[in-house]
């Protein structure tokens, strides 16, 4: 049968058959159709390799099993990517299989490793810049030793400076370091300067120090605050409090005591001042003004005592603390001696004074 003409001339639609023209056998499976330089056009097989010259080469080999792309250079030697005009960046893998290098041309400036058990970060001398422990921890390094660490202890992590044993964060300006925090393995902890004296310093969980340069100022211990270096439970300050008190007329209710009577408790030193009007009474009883805010010192005899700022008995008056006690008398000092004031005397009158004592408490 031959070619089917319309009308006007031409061939009328699908008057063509595969049969006429060139077409692919089971031989040609896979493959495409290709013109080269003018000649008739032939089933031919085309690499999937894509060449942008001759060097260097971009390969685009399709593993189709492990759907992998490997990109290979010049030679075809080696699986890496290489960019700039001078090789600037290569990133490529190793024969083992654990190792992934990031440098510069043919020196590699970093790897990353994993070892089975971490994945380390090293330069292309083998020197640490980072590890990741298998179990979480991170350390990060600096010339090759480690500076930061975390891990799975109880405390969680750690800040390292030279060894494991000594950790230390450094505080600097620029290249100035102006002090830094230090902890050792016999338990002393505490501030240093540049210089490595210490600032403040606590060890053993016994005292803490606070220095001016290397001369201890202060220190904090189990007995309280001493000075200069002194650390002897006698000359500890080991309470400081402020507060109010009532002072009674010999355990009877005095007046003018509200919002006038305070004291001050520095270590074993107590000062309490007052002011108080005697209520009227009848008895020849001495007269003791009581409730003070802590019991004087136990001691042989009496020596504490206090003055009056103002009164308006007419008498030379003052004041003597009873040891061992929360009293002192009334006290009438002349040129034939000293009496102790009656209830009596001082019934009525106004007294207005400070009372200075000592405290074993």
């Amino acid at each position: 049968m031959g070619l089917t003409k319309t009308q006007s001339g031409g061939l009328e639609d699908q008057s063509v058959t595969l049969d006429k023209l060139p077409h692919g056998d089971g031989s040609s499976d896979g493959k495409f159709l290709r013109a080269n330089n003018g000649a008739d056009p032939s089933f031919e097989t085309v690499s999937t390799d894509l060449v942008a010259d001759t060097s260097p080469q971009l390969g685009g080999d399709l593993d189709a099993n492990n759907k992998q792309i490997l990109m290979v250079d010049s030679t075809g030697a080696n699986n890496r990517i290489k960019l700039g005009a001078s090789e600037d960046l290569q990133l490529y893998h190793n024969a083992n299989n654990n190792k992934t290098y990031i440098g510069n041309k043919t020196s590699t400036d970093l790897v990353i490793e994993n070892a089975g058990t971490n994945t380390d970060i090293v330069d292309d001398t083998g020197h640490y810049r980072a590890r990741f422990i298998k179990d979480g921890a991170v350390e990060l390094y600096h010339d090759n030793t480690k500076r930061i660490s975390t891990n799975s202890g109880s405390y969680k992590g750690s800040i390292i400076h030279g060894d494991a044993t000594n950790t230390s964060i450094a505080m600097q300006t620029e290249s100035t370091t102006r002090g830094y925090f230090y902890a050792n393995n016999t338990d002393q902890i505490g501030l240093l300067d540049a210089g490595g004296d210490w600032a403040i310093k606590h060890a053993n969980d016994a005292y803490t120090e606070f220095r001016v340069g290397t001369a201890t100022k202060a220190t904090v211990n189990t007995h309280g605050l001493t000075f200069n270096g002194d650390t002897a439970a006698a000359n500890a300050l080991d309470d400081y409090e402020e507060g109010t008190w009532t002072p009674t007329a010999h355990g009877y209710t005095a007046s003018n005591t509200s919002n006038n009577c305070f004291y001050t408790k520095i270590g074993r030193l107590v000062i309490a001042s007052f002011r108080m009007t005697w209520p009227s009474l009848t008895s020849n009883s001495y007269a003791e003004i009581r409730g003070l805010p802590f019991t004087a010192r136990n001691q042989g005899v009496s020596t504490h005592g206090g003055a009056f700022a103002e009164t308006n008995d007419s008498q030379n008056l003052s004041l003597i603390v009873v040891e061992n006690s929360t009293s002192c008398y009334i006290l009438h000092c002349a040129s034939s001696g000293v009496t102790t004031q009656t209830i009596s005397q001082v019934s009525t009158k106004d007294f207005r004074g400070n009372i200075i004592y000592f405290t074993d408490q």
